[in-house]
């Protein structure tokens, strides 16, 4: 990762920010919706794909360091269907995947402001 890559994606998401938000007629609804439903510190008052100012402002070690919280092993979910044997699975996990090492451990936390 290097700071290329991250201002190609940057102006990637931007330009899909503008195409399903900014252009569409009503698509700023969902800028201002989720504010006056949820309070400031519920993880649903911000829009998902974020503002033009964040994207803006995240710098090369802010993408680096969501990558290693989020992008990690033990936040991924991994689901196999079909007519499988689980030992079989299991055992192809660890071949592929045991080597990617763990990530910081992530807990629930609400963010309630202090009474």
């Amino acid at each position: 990762m290097d700071k290329p890559k991250v201002d190609l994606q940057r102006d990637v998401v931007q330009n899909e920010r503008r195409q399903s938000y900014e252009n569409q007629p009503y698509g700023l609804v969902a800028d201002h919706l989720p504010k006056l439903l949820y309070p400031s510190w519920h993880p649903y008052s911000w829009p998902v794909i974020g503002s033009m100012a964040d994207l803006s402002a995240a710098s090369l070690e802010d993408v680096k360091d969501f990558f290693r919280r989020y992008y990690a092993p033990n936040n991924a979910t991994l689901v196999v269907a079909g007519d499988v044997k689980p030992d079989d699975v299991r055992a192809l996990v660890r071949k592929y995947f045991s080597d990617i090492p763990r990530g910081r451990l992530l807990t629930a936390r609400r963010q309630r402001p202090s009474p």
